[in-house]
């Protein structure tokens, strides 16, 4: 089910033009389809009647009366209180309509944490851009590149962005510099720019606050130009988080035995194996881009310590034995201990799920900071992914719960309700159990990276090498 998203124009004296906007906004068919209908237009204090003319239209209008456009951008963000992506544009009849779920659409699915329309690489209108303007994007553009290894071709106004995401970065520049330094903090936090080409028009009325003199151009230019090296030792001021895999010490026949009934033992604790290369890889990498601490949290027999479990994952996450009588009761264990070492966002994820993108925990760790519970229901009816912002203490989820039913999701949702819970939910995928769920690893890998599934090289070395759970199955491998 798609997340909600809100769209934010900023408006200063776009009386004439600002109602044709939004009206073709909500006309829009593909902005329909995608259930995108909520329209915040800021009046940035206009001496006109924009704020009257954009309600007549059918906006949510709200007054920011100290001028700038980043002040306004943010009083629009601030409105915006219920939407996962927010959408900023200008109120000129410059952008396109349809453009806007093209650039919405990488974000809400996964495929980018900031998507950038790119008038550049797009139809550009003869004189929508002035001289200037594209000298400004190129210079800007290069020094992205340069300080912060941000690629795009243009800094325009139309992106889009998770609303949490937009938060962290702590904006500041409340005039013509946040659009720049929306880019560099993208680049200090470490986050996937996707540039979407897009079709520019010129102005449908007013006067460029930018473009429309050469003092305004140049006033902007140097704003943002001074912007983009202003931020190069920023970074966020972020809450410790701590994301922990459950996970196990790989044994033959101790290790996915309900797979190893199928393909065999040795089989299924190998290719577990490859689980967890993948999966340490890709989270060691993430956990440094996305600001939280990784932790193995293992089992393993009596007599095995963690120099053997070390020995199968990549360095770069620490280790934490799990401790308890079942799986309720450590996952339990988890979060206590987590919450007694300060950390205040905790998630865990499965070992079983070696294309989880990593992409969907760094939304679990954005949902935590507005709700107090982050769900990743998985296919069988139970979850690849919990998460708790601990305050104090965590809460008891767990206790009780009969795990490995399919069941577990919604008990866990209904307990979480019953202790007046906020929760937010990440999508759904699958685990990796049975022999049947290879199927579905292998198409999901085949099609990776993609918004469903990252790439998993030893996972997917090892599939290419595998027979068919037939062949296995026939073998007489157990």
């Amino acid at each position: 089910m798609p997340g909600s998203a809100s769209i934010v124009i900023p408006a200063l004296n776009e009386a004439a033009v600002i109602g044709d906007v939004v009206r073709r906004l909500r006309a829009c068919p593909a902005l329909q389809q995608a259930g995108i209908t909520d329209i915040v237009v800021v009046d940035n204090g206009s001496d006109d009647d924009t704020f009257e003319v954009a309600s007549f239209a059918g906006a949510r209008v709200v007054r920011e009366p100290r001028r700038g456009y980043g002040r306004a951008c943010l009083a629009g963000v601030q409105a915006a209180q219920g939407a996962d992506v927010i959408i900023l544009m200008d109120g000129d009849g410059s952008d396109v309509p349809e453009d806007v779920v093209r650039v919405w659409q990488p974000v809400e699915v996964g495929m980018a944490d900031l998507a950038m329309g790119s008038r550049v690489r797009g139809q550009c209108e003869r004189g929508a851009l002035t001289p200037q303007q594209r000298a400004g994007n190129a210079v800007g553009s290069l020094l992205l590149r340069w300080l912060y290894g941000v690629r795009v071709s243009d800094l325009g106004p139309l992106r889009a962005i998770r609303r949490e995401t937009l938060l962290r970065m702590e904006m500041s520049e409340m005039t013509y510099g946040w659009s720049a330094e929306m880019l560099a903090k993208a680049g200090r936090l470490g986050l996937r720019v996707l540039e979407v080409p897009v079709d520019y028009r010129c102005r449908a009325g007013g006067k460029s606050k930018v473009a429309g003199t050469l003092s305004g151009t140049i006033k902007a230019s140097y704003r943002i130009l001074s912007t983009i090296g202003r931020y190069r030792r920023w970074q966020p001021d972020c809450p410790k988080q701590a994301l922990f895999i459950m996970s196990r010490l790989p044994l033959v026949g101790q290790t996915k035995t309900r797979l190893g009934a199928t393909i065999g033992n040795e089989t299924a604790t190998s290719l577990y194996q490859a689980f967890l290369r993948d999966l340490g890889e890709r989270f060691t990498l993430a956990a440094g881009r996305d600001g939280y601490d990784l932790f193995w949290y293992y089992t393993a027999p009596d007599g095995r310590d963690d120099a053997a479990f070390a020995a199968q994952v990549p360095a770069g996450g620490a280790l934490l034995r799990q401790e308890g009588a079942d799986f309720a009761a450590r996952l339990w264990h988890g979060f206590q201990a987590f919450g007694a070492r300060g950390y205040e966002r905790v998630v865990v994820i499965g070992s079983d799920s070696p294309h989880l993108p990593a992409a969907w925990v760094a939304q679990a760790f954005a949902a935590l900071t507005v709700h107090d519970v982050v769900v990743g229901p998985a296919q069988d009816g139970g979850y690849y992914l919990l998460g708790q912002r601990v305050r104090g203490a965590p809460v008891d989820l767990f206790s009780g719960i009969t795990m490995s039913t399919a069941t577990v999701c919604a008990e866990t949702l209904a307990r979480a309700e019953a202790a007046g819970l906020s929760v937010a939910l990440t999508p759904a995928t699958f685990d990796v159990d049975e022999s049947d769920d290879l199927d579905q690893l292998r198409l999901a890998l085949r099609d990776a990276p993609s918004a469903l599934a990252d790439a998993a090289p030893a996972t997917q070395a090892f599939l290419d090498a595998l027979p068919s759970p037939l062949a296995l199955a026939g073998s007489g491998e157990n």
